[in-house]
């Protein structure tokens, strides 16, 4: 091969090279995009009470991912939303989705830290203060170590997590509005206010080993507004 011919080669090589990264830049995000717009937009004035009552739970971590407030507005990234549900959730299809779905449901995660709670209430002390703290409530929710319970971080998951699901396609309406029930019936039971259910989340996620960095300032935030609406679905006025 003389100089010419890998001259060409090499010119050749760099336009395939620049090819590819318009392609990755511009195109593949594009026809992902597209590809993965499965779900059928649901604007916030076309939702039900149950959609909206629903979609509240899930606030708190919407917040973090600036998604609309009270909404299910489906405008998002869809590869970016895609990515984070295969890596943290295992979620890449229908199947997987009901899977981890189902398993914040049953509450599975907040029961065993119920129950660490209960048998060694003391070892959890500093946290529990610490969370009052962080929420700057002017005191603890609960009075007595029986009262506690950290179901709030599994139910804004599973309100946060229903709605990303049908956003991508993974879950029908009907199905998105089934979990969202589950939430309703989850506080209705379990829950008092927003304040009792901030602290209930905060607490399990810190429980869990996450670090707070600046999610307790967002979430008083949202308390505000989230204090707009009923907190239980038998709250709400006739």
């Amino acid at each position: 091969m003389n100089l010419f011919q890998m001259e060409k080669l090499l010119m050749g090589l760099f336009v395939l090279a620049i090819l590819f990264m318009l392609y990755r830049g511009i195109a593949a995000p594009l026809l992902d995009r597209l590809h993965h717009r499965k779900a059928p937009k649901v604007r916030a004035e076309a939702m039900s009470e149950l959609q909206l009552q629903g979609v509240l739970y899930g606030t708190f971590i919407s917040a973090l991912n600036r998604d609309a407030f009270a909404s299910l507005d489906s405008r998002i990234d869809y590869a970016g939303y895609r990515k984070v549900l295969k890596r943290q959730w295992a979620v890449t299809n229908h199947d997987s989705a009901i899977e981890a779905l189902d398993n914040l449901a049953c509450m599975t995660h907040s029961r065993y830290f119920d129950q660490m709670l209960q048998l060694n209430f003391s070892a959890y002390e500093k946290t529990i203060k610490k969370t009052v703290g962080q929420l700057d409530l002017t005191s603890c929710p609960y009075e007595r170590p029986e009262e506690f319970t950290v179901y709030g971080w599994d139910v804004v998951r599973l309100s946060a997590l229903a709605k990303w699901c049908f956003w991508l396609g993974y879950i029908s309406e009907q199905e998105l509005n089934g979990y969202f029930a589950v939430c309703i019936q989850l506080c209705n039971e379990r829950g008092r206010d927003w304040d009792e259910f901030a602290y209930s989340y905060l607490l399990g996620r810190t429980m869990h080993g996450f670090k707070p960095r600046n999610l307790p300032k967002m979430m008083k935030m949202c308390l505000p507004n989230l204090k707009k609406y009923p907190f239980k679905e038998t709250e709400k006025t006739v």
